[in-house]
């Protein structure tokens, strides 16, 4: 299973006051509700270039980047299979 998150932009006179982090943290609180025990997801994103150690702060892990910023990815595993 995958799961992206795209554009989460926060504009710069909020920035700095948690606003981000909430949202991508609520979005991964999502994305990890929906797995079956024993299940597993790669959430995966494009980080504009700059704000990689944002991502990173969150878990998320640089994979080779392109021309359009790098992309970072995190992995949820679901509750313990029974």
């Amino acid at each position: 299973m995958y799961d992206v998150i795209a554009d989460v932009v926060v504009a710069p006179e909020y920035q700095g006051r948690g606003i981000g982090k909430a949202v991508a943290e609520k979005l991964l609180a999502y994305a990890q509700s929906r797995l079956p025990p024993g299940g597993r997801t790669s959430v995966q994103l494009i980080a504009a270039e700059g704000k990689e150690g944002f991502y990173e702060k969150l878990g998320f892990r640089k994979m080779p980047g392109g021309g359009c910023g790098f992309a970072l990815r995190r992995v949820l595993h679901g509750p313990p299979a029974e």
